[in-house]
């Protein structure tokens, strides 16, 4: 999961972890980028739920990040403001889907397992960019 809000960043970890998710976070686009670069076999990560805006890099060059390197990758972008040009670029650039962060808790965790497959196991680190 990738935010810059710590609170959601909490919320929705909770959430996640609830449903059976390990949860790797990180705050902004370039500390994902670093994140997933260092992901190896032993720790794969089976998708990505990304934030729109953020500082640093963004949730759509993120996004393009992502599909010229790690194209398998599942993404789920979210925002707290549905924006129907950036939810079109979104899907444009190649993300799996768009979600609120606001979406109650049953209807998020169904649309995670629709784009990342049902809980499993994997790797818990928490990645700062302190």
């Amino acid at each position: 999961m990738v935010d810059d809000n710590p609170d959601t960043i909490r919320v929705l970890s909770d959430r996640l972890r609830a449903a059976g998710y390990p949860i790797v976070t990180a705050n902004d686009g370039l500390t994902a980028v670093r994140l997933l670069t260092e992901a190896s076999v032993s720790s794969p990560i089976r998708g990505v739920l990304l934030d729109v805006q953020m500082p640093v890099m963004d949730g759509l060059e993120a996004l393009r990040w992502l599909r010229s390197n790690l194209s398998s990758i599942p993404v789920l972008m979210m925002s707290a403001v549905e924006n129907a040009a950036i939810v079109g670029e979104a899907r444009r650039l190649g993300a799996a889907g768009f979600i609120s962060k606001s979406e109650e808790g049953v209807t998020f965790i169904a649309r995670c397992a629709e784009v990342f497959g049902p809980p499993g196991n994997a790797v818990e680190r928490r990645m700062t960019d302190e």
